[in-house]
């Protein structure tokens, strides 16, 4: 099976991954996290502040501390329980995938023309939970 992709579709997609990775290098590191906000860093603990650096958590850290370390989530819930609110982070991961498909076309012309389908896949990386302010629950996705 043949399936003809237009070169100005190939590079638009191309374009397209390359733009949000540098996106999200740029934007996504707890360094450039760390700079932005570095009196909030400062006040946490020494050893919050070495995992923080390496992008790690742990529990009974903070929002504010799984903010610089992870970035902000992707989604945030709340959860009420009679034992009280719990907030939950959901960390979630966008994979587009295009693809191209055969379009049937009548008239004149007649004949199958093919486009490119573009979908998207999210996939949950983490999800944190906090009560009364701390983590207390870190799931984590294993490959």
């Amino acid at each position: 099976m043949f399936i003809a992709m237009s070169t100005s579709s190939i590079i638009q997609r191309s374009l397209f991954i390359l733009i949000t990775g540098l996106f999200m290098a740029a934007c996504a590191t707890p360094a450039r996290r760390i700079q932005a906000n570095p009196e909030q860093f400062a006040a946490f603990p020494g050893e919050a502040q070495m995992l923080i650096r390496d992008g790690k958590i742990e529990l009974g850290f903070t929002p504010e501390m799984v903010a610089m370390a992870k970035g902000w989530p992707s989604r945030r819930y709340s959860r009420h329980t009679p034992d009280g609110a719990i907030e939950i982070w959901k960390y979630v991961r966008v994979y587009p995938d295009t693809v191209s498909q055969p379009v049937f076309v009548s008239g004149r012309r007649g004949g199958t023309e093919w486009i490119d389908v573009t979908t998207t896949r999210e996939v949950e990386e983490m999800r944190v939970e906090f009560s009364e302010g701390k983590a207390v629950v870190i799931e984590e996705r294993k490959e």
